[in-house]
């Protein structure tokens, strides 16, 4: 079932307890809102009894008129006020102006904040984690949850403090009028507060429903976009289009329903609204005629009860907003407590990391879940300055190898040994700085070449990086390229060809001059005289380096120190390339296969 879809009530108070924990850290900025809302919500609450005393004076003015006095009207004092009004409203105006400054200020540095810490949580989460998420999920967090955030403190924070002062200031102004008519406006209090409380409850689920399913579609367009040529080439379109609609409407729904929701606050407010200014005037009018007030409190009156509803009314209208905020900021939450990578230590003792380390796996099982182990009983030395490589079917668990190894994992059992220290000894950091890794499935980012390979080292010169280069023979195809090393690789990186992306690969992972080398089928999409020319090159620059390579075409081991033949998580062969060979056993078959489908070929 979905979480999202639970029945249980979701509680808001700790997502906004947390996010007014960011707000707390500007609290001078916070104070200045805090007194200009004063400062305008007095102006806005004692501007209509000031007016009022305009409308008295015209009417009784009139009175005397009638009864025969001239010059009866208190023109002095009419302008008088006139002035005073001018004056407050320009000081009101004035407010307003600087608290928008200072609120924009605050919206910018939370959300800016926000995405840093999201930026920072991405680096700490583990693999797992990572694999098991759909990638346009993670950029709906940076992107839309945010944004909404930070629209919602630009627009909300002020309305949200003005609307409390109002409502505070109003109802004394009111109770200085009439109790009695005070009485009458209160008494629709308990009436919106419920239907205000049921209708945000319910649309807060919703909303939160319609950002998930958001990013549900960022992450179905991004894959989409990234296989275009995929779904093309299988004539995938309309399977592509229909997945899309399903996702659509599943947000279409969520988003008509909490926006229904929360469109029927102001309606539902409005005429609560107009019950109120019925039985004010009405009972206005009966007071005025017992001579308990004047025409022109009632007129106050009237405008204090219309600002009474008013904060009511501004929370109904920013409901969806306020709902969600509230939605965003827990899928923000939710995301930032992700249980985070383990392992990583502040430091690690660098005596412990030599130039050139054994490895040593002890009885090592590992599963990604505890009832189906991949790794069974795993035992291995691959001694200092020496080559391995690992062979075997496909699923043999040869990649699993290199992730426990990395600690992408966490094993089960066992024990992983760099120069016989646990690998749980180093810090992440440490620990994967000493390997170079080029993995099956290459990563190249959109920068230029030169950029992609200095990656791996920030401190490599352009002519380190140029002599790496030569040494893996991607230099002479650089230099074909009009802008050479400064081309720049689009976002898939598919204007150049798969093998010279692989052959950019090593080049970064030489870079670094690591401590272990790492190849995973590191030859697996180039053809066979690109091939043969980095083998040659992997040749040289695994002379006295401690390598570990996971190979599908057995071609490129054959110098190896050591073959293990691996079957179901387990060691099943081993030995080196001519010995494996001569016992014509499992080693035997693959090569035999392989040299046939090449043959073929």
């Amino acid at each position: 079932m979905n979480k999202y879809n639970d029945s249980k009530k979701v509680k808001s108070s700790p997502t906004v307890k947390r996010l007014l924990n960011y707000v707390s850290d500007y609290k001078f900025g916070i104070t200045c809102i805090f007194i200009l809302s004063i400062v305008s919500s007095v102006i806005t609450t004692i501007s209509p009894k000031i007016s009022g005393e305009i409308i008295t004076k015209l009417s009784e003015g009139a009175l005397l008129k009638n009864s025969g006095i001239s010059n009866s009207i208190d023109f002095d004092g009419i302008f008088q006020i006139l002035a005073l009004l001018f004056a407050l409203y320009s000081i009101l105006a004035l407010a307003s102006c600087i608290c928008s400054y200072i609120i924009t200020e605050i919206s910018v540095k939370i959300t800016y904040r926000l995405r840093e810490d999201i930026s920072k949580k991405i680096s700490l989460l583990p693999i797992n984690y990572l694999e098991s998420k759909n990638c346009g999920e993670i950029i709906s967090h940076i992107t839309n949850d945010v944004e909404i955030l930070s629209s919602a403190l630009t627009s909300s924070i002020s309305q949200i403090i003005s609307s409390i002062i109002m409502f505070v200031g109003t109802i004394y102004m009111m109770f200085s009028i009439s109790w009695q008519m005070s009485l009458v406006s209160i008494g629709i209090l308990p009436v919106a507060s419920i239907f205000i409380s049921i209708i945000a409850s319910k649309a807060q689920k919703l909303f939160k429903k319609f950002q998930d399913d958001l990013g549900l579609i960022n992450g179905h367009i991004e894959e989409m976009y990234s296989g275009h040529e995929i779904v093309k080439s299988f004539s995938m379109e309309e399977v592509s289009i229909e997945k899309f609609e399903d996702f659509n409407k599943n947000m279409y729904d969520s988003s008509w329903k909490s926006e229904f929701l929360s469109g029927l606050m102001s309606p539902i407010m409005s005429i609560i609204s107009n019950i109120n200014y019925i039985a004010v005037c009405i009972m206005g009018g009966y007071l005025a005629s017992i001579r308990l007030i004047s025409i022109g409190d009632i007129s106050a009156f009237i405008t204090y009860s219309g600002q009474f509803i008013n904060p009511l009314m501004q929370i109904a209208n920013i409901s969806n907003i306020i709902q969600q905020t509230i939605a965003s900021a827990r899928r923000i939450f939710d995301f930032l407590d992700e249980k985070e990578e383990t392992n990583n230590l502040t430091s690690t003792d660098s005596s412990k990391i030599d130039s050139n380390p054994n490895i040593i796996f002890k009885n090592v099982n590992f599963g990604y879940n505890e009832n189906n182990l991949v790794i069974k009983d795993f035992s291995l030395e691959i001694p200092s300055g020496k080559t391995v490589a690992i062979v075997g079917h496909t699923g043999a668990g040869k990649s699993t190898i290199i992730k426990i190894l990395l600690n992408f994992y966490t094993i089960s059992s066992g024990k992983i040994l760099i120069n016989n220290n646990n690998i749980y000894s180093y810090s992440n950091k440490d620990l994967r700085s000493m390997f170079g890794v080029v993995l099956q499935d290459t990563w190249l980012y959109s920068d230029s070449i030169l950029e992609n390979i200095r990656y791996a080292n920030k401190e490599a010169s352009d002519d380190q990086i140029k002599s790496v280069c030569k040494i893996t023979g991607v230099d002479h195809f650089i230099n074909t390229l009009p802008d050479g090393y400064n081309t720049i690789l689009n976002e898939s990186s598919n204007n150049i060809s798969y093998g010279q992306k692989q052959l950019i690969s090593i080049s970064r992972a030489l870079i670094s001059n690591p401590k272990i080398l790492i190849l995973d089928e590191a030859t697996s999409s180039v053809d066979t005289a690109t091939e043969k020319h980095i083998q040659k090159a992997i040749k040289n620059t695994l002379k006295n380096r401690t390598s570990l390579i996971i190979a599908h075409r057995l071609s490129t081991i054959k110098d190896a120190d050591l073959v293990i033949v691996m079957d179901k998580g387990k060691i099943i062969e081993k030995g080196v390339h001519n010995e494996l060979l001569k016992n014509k056993s499992h080693y035997y078959n693959l090569y035999m296969n392989q040299f046939a489908q090449n043959a073929l070929l």
